[in-house]
């Protein structure tokens, strides 16, 4: 049996940046996904912070019709709810007994007849649509859930952690061990509807509180040289006027700072005091250093802890949310998690997601962990592996074009 994993398509971004939605770019994930026997759509698959459901599902549809067809026949299509879609939870809770029944690791739902997935669902026979959450089984031994408990354990200080964190502080601590889905349910459901009510109310990015965050690390890091320090990664590159990427980062100091460029170091030199405070505050642990490698880092052991929390029986999770796929070739052995209770290790999967960031962007693909267009492929009796669909397009294919 042959699986496709794809995560983060983000369908319906205002920004335009959703690529794979774009009638140049659809075709490849379209050929990625021909002939397999299931494809699970883990998250983030539908921007839900910026449109409703129904604006998001006609922006959508021509793709997930085109995903269908190239299934050719009675085939399955799972969509896993991650945290910009995350109101879908709300839609599918009849079939489980209210949120109240997150209890086991995997619960298939459907939605009721006249709800619009309800539509999309008969629009796509004969493939079968069917949701999961808060994850499912792909195959033995291999664990799929689109990633985003992991925040409720995140050191990085962004907008959405923080609100998690004060979330878990007003609503008894964070999930121990032996906890259940309805644990992390708890603390993030209140900070993603209120993201939803935010973000579909302002016309920007990825909603209010993802700009004020991206705002944020782009200033910390716009003089920085590599995408991801130490990981042999390539230059980074400020994107020219086009968005392609096309001009280098400087290097060294100009010789007459600029307003932005003291206000930038001033933000620097603020972040570990307001880091600082917070802990103070019993909100952290939250960590200033905001470097590629540190953000994979945290987004790698936050993952591990909610493994362990949730008591994970498996060999292999796959997981996106975070954007940064892997692991790649210059990755160390930090994406395995040692063994527990006799069982053998756990080895981490990140799908990466089909979303256009020229700040996380070197040059060329090859050059950038960021690099959107990337799948999971899992196949009986093969270990889960990536494959890059988009690994020849370049910033000129990606680009928005207004």
């Amino acid at each position: 049996m042959r699986t496709v994993v794809v995560s983060d398509l983000h369908l319906g971004v205002r920004a335009g940046t959703d690529v794979a939605r774009r009638p140049e770019v659809r075709p490849r994930l379209v050929e990625a996904v021909r002939g397999a026997d299931r494809l699970v759509l883990l998250g983030d698959i539908l921007e839900l912070r910026e449109r409703s459901l129904a604006g998001a599902l006609a922006l959508a549809r021509p793709l997930l019709e085109e995903l269908g067809d190239a299934l050719a026949g009675e085939r399955e299509i799972v969509l896993v709810p991650g945290n910009h879609d995350h109101a879908l939870v709300g839609g599918l809770r009849p079939s489980i007994g209210s949120e109240r029944g997150l209890r086991s690791l995997e619960h298939r739902l459907r939605p009721a007849p006249a709800h619009p997935l309800a539509r999309l669902a008969s629009d796509l026979a004969p493939a079968r649509l069917e949701f999961a959450y808060p994850g499912l089984w792909v195959a033995d031994g291999v664990y799929a859930t689109h990633g985003h408990y992991l925040d409720v354990h995140s050191p990085v200080p962004m907008v959405e952690c923080l609100a998690i964190a004060l979330s878990a502080r007003l609503r008894g601590g964070l999930p121990g061990l032996g906890s259940a889905p309805i644990d992390y349910e708890r603390i993030v459901s209140p900070v993603y509807r209120a993201s939803t009510t935010i973000g579909r109310g302002q016309s920007i990015g990825q909603g209010r509180a993802g700009g004020i965050s991206m705002g944020v690390y782009a200033r910390l890091t716009r003089r920085a040289t590599d995408v991801e320090p130490g990981d042999a990664v390539g230059r980074a590159r400020r994107p020219g006027a086009d968005g392609s990427g096309s001009s280098p980062t400087p290097e060294g100091p100009r010789s007459t700072p600029t307003p932005a460029d003291l206000g930038d170091r001033l933000l620097r030199r603020a972040i570990p005091g307001a880091v600082a405070a917070l802990n103070r505050l019993g909100l952290g642990p939250f960590d200033p250093d905001l470097s590629g490698r540190a953000l994979r880092r945290a987004g790698l052991r936050a993952m591990a802890e909610v493994v362990r929390r949730l008591d994970i029986e498996a060999e292999h999770i796959i997981f996106g949310h975070t954007h940064r796929p892997g692991p790649l070739p210059t990755d160390g052995d930090e994406w395995t998690l040692p063994a527990r209770g006799g069982r053998p290790p756990t080895r981490l999967l990140n799908s990466g997601s089909w979303v256009y960031q020229p700040l996380f962007l070197a040059t060329h693909p090859s050059d950038s962990p960021y690099w959107p267009g990337r799948c999971v492929v899992v196949e009986d009796g093969s270990a889960p592996r990536l494959i890059h669909p988009l690994a020849d397009a370049g910033h000129e294919e990606l680009a928005p074009t207004s």
